[in-house]
Protein backbone atom coordinates (compact mmCIF):
# COMPACT_ATOMS: atom_id res chain seq x y z
CA UNK A 1 0.00 0.00 0.00
CA UNK A 2 2.99 2.23 0.94
CA UNK A 3 4.70 1.48 -2.28
CA UNK A 4 1.47 2.25 -4.23
CA UNK A 5 0.54 5.14 -2.61
CA UNK A 6 4.20 6.71 -3.27
CA UNK A 7 3.72 5.57 -7.14
CA UNK A 8 0.72 7.77 -7.06
CA UNK A 9 2.13 10.60 -5.64
CA UNK A 10 5.21 10.84 -8.21
CA UNK A 11 2.14 9.98 -10.93
CA UNK A 12 0.61 13.34 -9.81
CA UNK A 13 3.50 15.37 -9.41
CA UNK A 14 5.16 14.41 -13.09
CA UNK A 15 1.44 15.07 -14.14
CA UNK A 16 1.56 18.39 -12.49
CA UNK A 17 5.14 19.62 -13.85
CA UNK A 18 4.24 18.37 -16.95
CA UNK A 19 1.37 20.81 -16.78
CA UNK A 20 3.47 23.64 -15.63
CA UNK A 21 5.76 23.13 -18.47
CA UNK A 22 2.89 22.88 -20.99
CA UNK A 23 1.50 26.29 -19.84
CA UNK A 24 4.64 27.57 -19.51
CA UNK A 25 5.66 27.08 -23.24
CA UNK A 26 2.33 27.92 -24.94
CA UNK A 27 3.27 31.41 -23.78
CA UNK A 28 6.50 31.10 -24.41
CA UNK A 29 6.42 33.11 -28.29
CA UNK A 30 4.26 35.38 -26.47
CA UNK A 31 7.46 36.46 -24.24
CA UNK A 32 9.89 36.49 -26.74
CA UNK A 33 8.18 38.34 -29.00
CA UNK A 34 7.03 40.82 -26.66
CA UNK A 35 8.32 44.61 -27.35
CA UNK A 36 11.65 45.52 -25.46
CA UNK A 37 14.23 48.32 -26.29
CA UNK A 38 16.78 46.36 -27.18
CA UNK A 39 18.10 42.83 -27.99
CA UNK A 40 20.23 42.73 -24.67
CA UNK A 41 16.50 43.50 -22.36
CA UNK A 42 15.00 41.26 -24.53
CA UNK A 43 17.71 37.89 -23.89
CA UNK A 44 17.80 39.07 -20.04
CA UNK A 45 14.00 39.35 -19.85
CA UNK A 46 13.27 36.12 -21.63
CA UNK A 47 15.98 34.04 -20.16
CA UNK A 48 15.22 35.34 -16.62
CA UNK A 49 11.54 34.42 -16.92
CA UNK A 50 12.95 30.53 -17.90
CA UNK A 51 15.28 30.36 -15.13
CA UNK A 52 12.55 31.74 -12.80
CA UNK A 53 9.69 29.29 -14.21
CA UNK A 54 12.22 26.15 -14.06
CA UNK A 55 14.38 26.90 -11.15
CA UNK A 56 17.55 26.85 -13.52
CA UNK A 57 20.19 27.04 -11.14
CA UNK A 58 22.76 27.47 -13.56
CA UNK A 59 22.95 28.74 -17.33
CA UNK A 60 25.03 30.53 -20.08
CA UNK A 61 24.47 32.27 -22.91
CA UNK A 62 27.44 32.75 -25.34
CA UNK A 63 27.25 34.14 -29.09
CA UNK A 64 29.69 33.56 -31.52
CA UNK A 65 30.60 36.60 -34.02
CA UNK A 66 33.81 36.25 -35.99
CA UNK A 67 35.24 33.34 -34.42
CA UNK A 68 35.01 35.60 -31.14
CA UNK A 69 32.77 34.06 -27.85
CA UNK A 70 31.23 36.24 -26.29
CA UNK A 71 28.88 36.24 -22.55
CA UNK A 72 25.46 37.19 -23.87
CA UNK A 73 23.81 35.69 -20.47
CA UNK A 74 24.94 34.52 -17.08
CA UNK A 75 23.61 32.71 -14.39
CA UNK A 76 26.28 30.96 -12.68
CA UNK A 77 27.27 30.20 -9.28
CA UNK A 78 30.81 31.19 -10.56
CA UNK A 79 32.15 33.80 -12.88
CA UNK A 80 32.86 32.87 -16.28
CA UNK A 81 36.71 33.89 -17.02
CA UNK A 82 38.43 34.15 -20.55
CA UNK A 83 40.51 30.76 -20.43
CA UNK A 84 36.72 29.07 -19.25
CA UNK A 85 35.19 30.82 -22.20
CA UNK A 86 37.59 29.65 -24.70
CA UNK A 87 37.44 25.82 -23.49
CA UNK A 88 33.65 25.94 -23.99
CA UNK A 89 33.96 27.37 -27.35
CA UNK A 90 36.79 24.75 -28.27
CA UNK A 91 34.83 21.84 -27.08
CA UNK A 92 31.42 23.22 -29.30
CA UNK A 93 33.46 23.62 -32.61
CA UNK A 94 33.95 19.95 -32.11
CA UNK A 95 30.73 18.35 -30.65
CA UNK A 96 27.68 19.72 -32.63
CA UNK A 97 25.03 17.94 -30.73
CA UNK A 98 23.57 18.76 -27.79
CA UNK A 99 22.62 16.45 -24.64
CA UNK A 100 21.51 15.99 -21.75
CA UNK A 101 22.87 14.12 -18.36
CA UNK A 102 22.89 13.73 -15.14
CA UNK A 103 24.55 11.50 -12.25
CA UNK A 104 22.20 9.00 -12.54
CA UNK A 105 23.10 8.61 -15.92
CA UNK A 106 25.72 5.72 -16.64
CA UNK A 107 27.10 7.67 -19.57
CA UNK A 108 27.49 11.33 -17.51
CA UNK A 109 31.21 10.93 -17.67
CA UNK A 110 31.56 10.79 -21.13
CA UNK A 111 30.70 14.57 -20.89
CA UNK A 112 33.81 15.44 -18.22
CA UNK A 113 35.86 17.54 -20.89
CA UNK A 114 32.69 20.27 -21.03
CA UNK A 115 31.66 19.83 -17.59
CA UNK A 116 35.07 19.78 -16.22
CA UNK A 117 35.41 23.67 -17.47
CA UNK A 118 32.95 24.31 -14.53
CA UNK A 119 33.30 22.14 -11.05
CA UNK A 120 31.88 18.88 -11.55
CA UNK A 121 31.98 18.05 -8.26
CA UNK A 122 29.12 20.02 -7.92
CA UNK A 123 26.99 19.14 -11.00
CA UNK A 124 24.03 16.85 -10.59
CA UNK A 125 22.51 17.06 -14.26
CA UNK A 126 23.94 19.27 -17.08
CA UNK A 127 22.71 20.44 -20.35
CA UNK A 128 24.59 21.45 -23.16
CA UNK A 129 22.84 23.13 -26.31
CA UNK A 130 24.68 24.10 -29.59
CA UNK A 131 22.86 26.05 -32.07
CA UNK A 132 24.37 26.41 -35.53
CA UNK A 133 24.35 28.35 -38.87
CA UNK A 134 26.09 26.87 -41.80
CA UNK A 135 27.58 24.13 -40.17
CA UNK A 136 29.57 26.66 -37.68
CA UNK A 137 28.51 26.90 -33.61
CA UNK A 138 26.90 30.41 -33.45
CA UNK A 139 25.46 30.25 -30.05
CA UNK A 140 26.56 27.89 -26.73
CA UNK A 141 23.79 27.36 -24.05
CA UNK A 142 24.78 25.49 -21.08
CA UNK A 143 22.47 24.57 -18.17
CA UNK A 144 23.22 22.49 -14.83
CA UNK A 145 22.08 22.10 -11.52
CA UNK A 146 24.31 22.04 -7.80
CA UNK A 147 24.26 18.68 -6.07
CA UNK A 148 23.56 20.26 -2.83
CA UNK A 149 20.55 20.85 -3.53
CA UNK A 150 19.22 17.62 -4.94
CA UNK A 151 19.06 16.03 -1.50
CA UNK A 152 18.14 19.40 0.00
CA UNK A 153 14.69 21.11 0.36
CA UNK A 154 14.49 22.30 -2.77
CA UNK A 155 12.92 19.03 -3.81
CA UNK A 156 10.97 20.73 -6.60
CA UNK A 157 14.43 22.06 -8.65
CA UNK A 158 14.06 20.13 -12.28
CA UNK A 159 16.31 17.09 -13.03
CA UNK A 160 18.04 18.32 -16.54
CA UNK A 161 17.30 15.20 -18.83
CA UNK A 162 16.16 13.64 -22.48
CA UNK A 163 12.23 14.92 -21.09
CA UNK A 164 13.05 18.00 -20.97
CA UNK A 165 16.02 18.44 -23.28
CA UNK A 166 13.47 18.44 -26.87
CA UNK A 167 11.75 21.60 -24.97
CA UNK A 168 14.51 23.42 -23.97
CA UNK A 169 16.26 22.86 -27.21
CA UNK A 170 12.76 24.09 -29.10
CA UNK A 171 12.68 27.35 -26.78
CA UNK A 172 16.47 28.08 -27.07
CA UNK A 173 16.09 27.74 -31.10
CA UNK A 174 12.86 29.70 -30.66
CA UNK A 175 14.93 32.46 -29.31
CA UNK A 176 18.35 32.67 -31.06
CA UNK A 177 15.64 32.75 -34.40
CA UNK A 178 14.27 36.04 -32.77
CA UNK A 179 17.48 37.36 -32.10
CA UNK A 180 18.82 36.84 -35.96
CA UNK A 181 15.36 38.71 -36.59
CA UNK A 182 15.82 41.80 -34.21
CA UNK A 183 19.50 41.52 -35.67
CA UNK A 184 18.41 41.71 -39.63
CA UNK A 185 16.09 44.29 -38.67
CA UNK A 186 18.48 46.54 -36.89
CA UNK A 187 20.86 46.02 -39.80
CA UNK A 188 18.16 47.05 -42.79
CA UNK A 189 17.11 50.04 -40.67
CA UNK A 190 20.73 50.69 -40.46
CA UNK A 191 21.24 50.68 -44.17
CA UNK A 192 18.00 52.46 -44.72
CA UNK A 193 19.53 55.52 -42.61
CA UNK A 194 22.29 55.70 -44.67
CA UNK A 195 20.78 55.26 -47.48
CA UNK A 196 18.53 57.98 -46.62
CA UNK A 197 21.52 60.16 -45.21
CA UNK A 198 23.76 59.50 -48.64
CA UNK A 199 20.69 60.97 -50.57
CA UNK A 200 20.52 64.28 -48.95
CA UNK A 201 24.01 64.59 -49.67
CA UNK A 202 26.12 65.75 -52.21
CA UNK A 203 28.75 62.95 -52.98
CA UNK A 204 31.72 65.60 -54.23
CA UNK A 205 31.61 68.14 -51.31
CA UNK A 206 29.53 66.54 -48.64
CA UNK A 207 27.17 69.81 -48.10
CA UNK A 208 23.54 68.92 -48.65
CA UNK A 209 22.13 68.71 -52.05
CA UNK A 210 18.43 70.51 -53.00
CA UNK A 211 16.57 67.29 -51.42
CA UNK A 212 18.98 67.97 -48.54
CA UNK A 213 18.23 71.55 -48.55
CA UNK A 214 14.51 70.86 -48.57
CA UNK A 215 14.93 69.00 -45.83
CA UNK A 216 16.78 71.23 -43.84
CA UNK A 217 14.03 74.43 -45.05
CA UNK A 218 11.26 72.28 -43.37
CA UNK A 219 13.26 72.32 -40.35
CA UNK A 220 14.58 75.75 -40.02
CA UNK A 221 11.19 77.62 -40.67
CA UNK A 222 9.82 75.36 -37.77
CA UNK A 223 11.72 77.21 -35.24
CA UNK A 224 9.57 80.27 -33.47
CA UNK A 225 11.42 83.49 -32.82
CA UNK A 226 14.41 83.05 -35.17
CA UNK A 227 14.81 84.60 -38.63
CA UNK A 228 15.80 82.06 -41.42
CA UNK A 229 19.24 83.56 -43.54
CA UNK A 230 19.80 82.38 -46.80
CA UNK A 231 22.98 83.01 -48.44
CA UNK A 232 23.46 82.56 -52.53
CA UNK A 233 26.78 82.20 -53.07
CA UNK A 234 28.91 81.46 -57.22
CA UNK A 235 31.95 81.12 -57.50
CA UNK A 236 33.19 83.36 -60.51
CA UNK A 237 35.22 82.23 -63.30
CA UNK A 238 35.00 78.67 -62.30
CA UNK A 239 34.79 77.64 -66.41
CA UNK A 240 37.94 78.71 -66.24
CA UNK A 241 39.71 76.31 -64.17
CA UNK A 242 37.72 73.55 -65.66
CA UNK A 243 38.52 74.30 -68.94
CA UNK A 244 42.40 75.47 -68.51
CA UNK A 245 43.23 72.65 -65.67
CA UNK A 246 40.83 70.24 -66.13
CA UNK A 247 37.93 68.85 -63.79
CA UNK A 248 40.32 67.02 -61.29
CA UNK A 249 41.78 70.74 -60.15
CA UNK A 250 38.01 71.57 -60.36
CA UNK A 251 36.53 68.95 -58.35
CA UNK A 252 39.31 70.48 -55.70
CA UNK A 253 38.75 73.92 -55.95
CA UNK A 254 34.72 72.90 -55.08
CA UNK A 255 35.87 71.03 -52.64
CA UNK A 256 37.94 73.08 -50.85
CA UNK A 257 35.79 75.78 -51.18
CA UNK A 258 32.68 73.48 -49.38
CA UNK A 259 35.07 73.23 -46.22
CA UNK A 260 35.10 76.76 -45.96
CA UNK A 261 31.21 76.40 -45.44
CA UNK A 262 31.70 73.53 -43.34
CA UNK A 263 34.06 75.71 -41.10
CA UNK A 264 31.72 78.65 -40.97
CA UNK A 265 28.64 76.96 -40.50
CA UNK A 266 29.55 74.25 -38.00
CA UNK A 267 26.55 73.56 -35.57
CA UNK A 268 24.93 77.02 -36.24
CA UNK A 269 24.02 76.55 -39.83
CA UNK A 270 24.04 74.02 -43.23
CA UNK A 271 25.77 74.64 -46.77
CA UNK A 272 24.40 73.36 -49.41
CA UNK A 273 25.36 72.73 -52.84
CA UNK A 274 22.85 73.70 -54.77
CA UNK A 275 24.37 73.55 -58.45
CA UNK A 276 27.64 73.44 -60.13
CA UNK A 277 29.64 76.23 -58.57
CA UNK A 278 26.73 77.26 -56.57
CA UNK A 279 26.59 77.24 -52.96
CA UNK A 280 24.06 78.33 -50.06
CA UNK A 281 24.53 78.66 -46.37
CA UNK A 282 21.47 78.57 -44.05
CA UNK A 283 21.28 79.92 -40.76
CA UNK A 284 18.54 80.45 -37.69
CA UNK A 285 19.87 84.26 -36.52
CA UNK A 286 18.14 85.93 -33.83
CA UNK A 287 18.19 89.13 -35.69
CA UNK A 288 18.36 89.83 -39.45
CA UNK A 289 20.99 92.02 -38.43
CA UNK A 290 23.12 89.95 -38.26
CA UNK A 291 23.15 88.31 -41.79
CA UNK A 292 25.66 91.38 -42.79
CA UNK A 293 28.05 90.30 -39.89
CA UNK A 294 28.24 86.52 -40.88
CA UNK A 295 28.06 88.10 -44.73
CA UNK A 296 31.24 89.86 -43.73
CA UNK A 297 32.80 86.38 -41.92
CA UNK A 298 32.44 84.48 -44.94
CA UNK A 299 33.94 87.42 -47.23
CA UNK A 300 36.82 87.38 -44.71
CA UNK A 301 37.77 83.91 -44.47
CA UNK A 302 37.82 83.88 -48.33
CA UNK A 303 40.29 86.85 -48.68
CA UNK A 304 42.31 84.91 -45.64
Amino acid sequence: EVQECMKNIGILNRSKEEKEISEFFSGWSKIINKTVESTENMINSVLNTFCNNFQIENLLFIDINNDRPSIMYEKMDTEINDEQLKLIYDYAKHNHNEFATSRMDKFFYDYTEIMSVFNLSKISSFMYIPILEKAKVKYIVIMYMNTQNIWGTNLSTYMLNNDLLFLFSSSIHQLTDEIERERIHRELCEMNDKLSYVALMDNLTGLYNRQGLQNNLDKRFEEKDMVTAVWYIDLDNFKYYNDNFGHEIGDLVLVSFANIIKNICKEKGVGVRYGGDEFLIIMNLAQKEQAIKVANSIFGTLQS
